[in-house]
């Protein structure tokens, strides 16, 4: 891993035109007023949400250890997702759909 060759280990889909998708499922929450209320949740699966993976690693610093030209490597991550020509998304999903989810920030205030 060097900087000369960065295009090939630190970007996605970089010079080797990698592609990653990923598929990802929703618990859509039907009925969030009456949760509000006490009532038990009712929960609705969505499903076939496939996006393409970029990444970047940024900021790269190499620090060389033990008189060799090995080096440790360090970054900052830069990940998004995108929908892209390759995904191709099943069961009616579109990027139009209403979604409710529960916001588990909160939850780990207590922690």
């Amino acid at each position: 891993m060097k900087e000369s060759n960065h295009k090939e280990w630190a970007m996605l889909p970089g010079d080797l035109k990698d592609v990653v998708l990923r598929e990802y499922h929703f618990f859509n929450v039907k009925n969030a007023e009456d949760i509000l209320q006490g009532a038990s949740p009712m929960l609705e699966e969505l499903n076939g949400y496939i996006y393409q993976e970029f990444d970047n690693y940024m900021n790269r610093t190499y620090t060389k250890y033990d008189g060799t030209d090995d080096a440790w490597v360090s970054f900052w991550p830069l990940q998004y997702m995108k929908k892209t020509e390759p995904c191709i998304w099943h069961n009616g999903t579109s990027v139009e759909d209403p979604v409710t989810l529960v916001n588990i920030g909160p939850f780990n205030a207590w922690y």
